[in-house]
């Protein structure tokens, strides 16, 4: 290509499959999710000149395209299933549906009652002062299965 560095090429090269991997997902709602989320990080760093900054986000790029096209795979194939429903494209345009409960009494949206059972939140005035001293010995495993 005239013109053009080798990682110049590199990158329009990865911006196009991205762009064709996300053209090709199966639901309307991933396709979407998935180009504008390609356009708007590649608008992002058009400017940047630093040539180390852009191997490390070639390579990133380069995971991301084997990353979806196995969720492509995997999302086609779970597709091909009348029965199943894929959670992502269940309320393409839905917005979120508060209860009445959450509700006070002049219509502004409250707390939920049992958030509202544990009294008001903690007000800490320097959150640096917390003894925190606990968490280092906590141990959090996954139990066996």
């Amino acid at each position: 290509m005239p013109g053009r560095t080798m990682q110049q090429a590199r990158v329009l090269g990865l911006y196009r499959q991205l762009l064709k991997i996300g053209k090709a997902m199966p639901t309307e709602t991933r396709s979407s999710l998935v180009l504008s989320r390609v356009k708007g990080d590649f608008r992002a760093n058009i400017a940047e000149k630093d040539p180390e900054e852009i191997e490390a986000m070639v390579q990133l790029a380069e995971l991301q395209v084997d990353n979806l096209q196995i969720q492509r795979d995997h999302l086609t194939e779970l597709s091909k299933n009348p029965n199943l429903i894929i959670p992502v494209d269940i309320y393409k345009n839905a917005k979120p549906k508060l209860k009445d409960s959450n509700r006070t009494r002049d219509g502004k949206i409250g707390m939920s009652p049992a958030l509202a059972a544990l009294g008001p939140p903690l007000q800490v005035d320097n959150p640096s002062s917390l003894d925190l001293s606990w968490a280092s010995s906590y141990n959090a495993t996954a139990p066996d299965i």
